[in-house]
């Protein structure tokens, strides 16, 4: 089991860390290039495909992965009924924008872009669910170098594009191209998975996989919801400029948004396994969460003391003024990163009830506070929302673990000490004239020294479980 996660966790890592490194090579220099207007016009348009992605999902993978992790002879059943409900899904939200895209956008030059943004979501949906199909599998390699594919097919495409003209529009084919390329290598690897695949469907099947799903597709809906509510409605309220600047604080806190996504994702498949074993279930919770918070509190304090020479580093001056929109994103880190995997373990567990507030708060909650905030306090009012509404959030989600996982934050005062002691040390090193990046470059040595010397358990958990492990990919075909 342990081999299993380490495995998984450093395939979903590997994949996602290296595409997100390689994407933000060309996020960075379009932000440059295309300046706070144009690059606000196309982040608006990516946070609707993103949007559209995941309203397509209705919770389809996640179901997935989770039958076939636990009984493999219905993988192909629930593999055939639910790509049948996504297609229908997807044709369906694509009329649906195409006929109201006037109604719901209200920046211009975005209008102009909505063909490619349902190209956007369309490969990107089917690549979301091909690489469901492949973790159920235990195959996460695939996905992992599918996302590699698709960042490489993004990066070298945006390039290319902003090379012969540098605009929103531009930039936005190359991602069609990307995502494209993405889904082609998943696809083709898990091509004898799909042979005669519609002869699995089964009509009685389709009830069951919304009914199913919808828990995790609300929830789902409600993380996306919430990372591009802001966009969205910021876009109603200010112009493009408030937009560009808002997504340039946004970006850099959306990608680290990927570290508890990976380690939720790594357990989910055992943690749906263990549902019938408490003491299993817990263990592995307790393991899950110390791992979150190794991330989590440096992460969210260090962005939060150094955000505006990151925000200089990384864009330039132009956008020197998202700065406190980014300061308070990345304190969101110490809600997000732990309700991700909450989630996960919630629906491993089969607690249907528990999603339904959970999402309502989440949706409905982000959305009336930006439009309260967003008047009084401009972009930074939707960070500030954000960080409200994911506060409550990681609170309910604690209630709603009570009885089911016993004190599931016990154990955390080394990790706090050390990402304290940590920032203190960045913070020195800033101030004495180091560039900022060196004293990021720094505290990543600095960090886990300091938990050595602490005797934090999840270190030697971990350095143990490598150690019986000295090829995480054994097993696993390449």
């Amino acid at each position: 089991m342990e081999r299993s996660i380490v495995k998984n966790t450093a395939w979903l890592f590997s994949g996602q860390a290296i595409g997100r490194a390689i994407r933000a090579v060309v996020i960075i220099y379009a932000a440059r290039l295309l300046g706070a207007s144009s690059w606000g016009v196309f982040s608006y348009a990516l946070s609707l495909a993103a949007t559209f992605t995941v309203l397509s999902d209705v919770g389809v993978n996640a179901l997935l992965v989770r039958e076939g992790s636990k009984d493999p002879s219905s993988r192909k059943k629930y593999l055939s009924t639910g790509l049948v409900v996504k297609l229908v899904v997807l044709g369906i939200l694509g009329l649906i924008s195409l006929s109201l895209q006037d109604v719901i956008i209200r920046i211009p030059e975005v209008s102009a872009l909505m063909p490619l943004i349902i190209l956007i979501f369309f490969f990107d949906s089917l690549r979301d669910f091909v690489s469901a199909l492949s973790r159920s599998l235990d195959r996460m390699d695939i996905e992992a170098k599918g996302q590699i594919m698709t960042n490489i097919g993004i990066v070298i495409f945006c390039f290319l594009a902003l090379v012969f003209s540098a605009t929103a529009w531009s930039m936005t084919l190359g991602y069609v191209a990307g995502t494209l390329i993405g889904l082609a290598y998943v696809a083709m690897s898990l091509r004898d998975e799909f042979k005669g695949i519609f002869k699995h469907f089964r009509k009685s099947l389709v009830k069951t996989v919304l009914f199913s799903a919808w828990p995790f597709g609300l929830v789902s809906l409600m993380g996306v919801i919430m990372v591009n509510t802001d966009v969205l409605v910021l876009g109603q309220f200010g112009s493009s400029v408030d937009v560009g600047l808002f997504s340039a604080a946004q970006k850099p806190v959306q990608m680290l948004f990927l570290i508890p996504a990976l380690l939720a994702a790594a357990f989910f498949p055992n943690m749906a396994e263990a549902t019938e074993d408490k003491k299993k279930f817990g263990l592995l919770f307790s393991k899950g969460m110390k791992a979150i918070y190794l991330f989590a509190l440096p992460i969210a304090l260090g962005g939060a003391a150094l955000a505006e020479p990151i925000i200089r580093a990384v864009y330039g001056n132009q956008y020197i003024y998202a700065y406190p929109s980014f300061l308070v994103l990345c304190l969101t880190c110490l809600f997000v990163f732990p309700s991700i995997f909450m989630t996960n373990a919630i629906f491993a567990k089969g607690g249907k009830k528990v999603f339904l507030p959970y999402a309502l708060i989440g949706i409905f909650g982000n959305i009336i506070l930006d439009i309260i905030l967003i008047p009084l306090i401009g972009i930074t009012g939707c960070a500030v929302a954000t960080l409200i509404v994911q506060g409550a959030l990681f609170l309910y989600g604690l209630y709603a673990l009570n009885g089911i996982i016993n004190r599931p934050l016990a154990g955390l005062w080394r990790i706090i000490l050390g990402a304290l002691f940590t920032v203190a040390i960045a913070m020195a090193f800033y101030i004495l004239g180091a560039n900022v990046l060196i004293a990021i470059a720094a505290s990543a040595i600095i960090y886990p020294a300091s938990l050595i010397v602490l005797r934090e358990p999840s270190v030697r958990e971990i350095m143990r479980i490598l150690k019986r492990s000295p090829s995480v990919t054994s097993g696993v075909e390449v």
